[in-house]
C-alpha cells in the first residue's frame, strides 16, 4: 500500500510483525535499487522467515542446498552426462560459504 499506493484488501498483513517488518524493508530497497543476491544465506533467512509452516521453511532450506545455480556451473564445467555432479559441486560451495561465515561470529 506504502509503495504503490495501491489499498490492500487483507487486513491480516497489518496483524503480522515479521510480515510488515518484511514489507518495510522490501520497500526501502526498492527505493534505493538495492539488488538481492538470491544466493546469500542473508537472503535464505529472509525466505525462511517468510515461510509460516516448518516443513515449508524445510523445502526452501533443501531447494537451497541442492538447486545448482549459475554460481556453480561458472566454477565447473562438465558434460552433460555429469550434470548431477554440480549438486555435489554446490554442497561443497555452500560449506564453504557457511564456514566462512561461521568463523565471522
Amino acid at each position: 500500500r506504502d509503495l504503490l499506493g495501491v489499498p490492500l484488501s487483507i487486513n491480516s498483513l497489518h496483524r503480522d510483525r515479521v510480515a510488515k517488518a518484511v514489507a518495510i524493508a522490501s520497500a526501502g530497497a526498492l527505493r534505493k535499487g538495492v539488488t538481492t543476491d538470491t544466493e546469500s544465506i542473508a537472503y535464505l533467512r529472509l525466505v525462511m522467515k517468510l515461510r509460516e509452516r516448518v516443513l515449508d521453511r524445510l523445502r526452501i532450506l533443501w531447494r537451497f542446498a541442492t538447486t545448482p545455480s549459475i554460481g556453480e556451473w561458472s566454477v565447473l564445467r562438465l558434460p552433460e552426462k555429469l550434470h548431477w555432479l554440480y549438486r555435489v559441486v554446490r554442497f561443497w560451495r555452500l560449506g564453504k560459504r557457511l564456514a566462512r561465515t561461521a568463523s565471522r561470529k
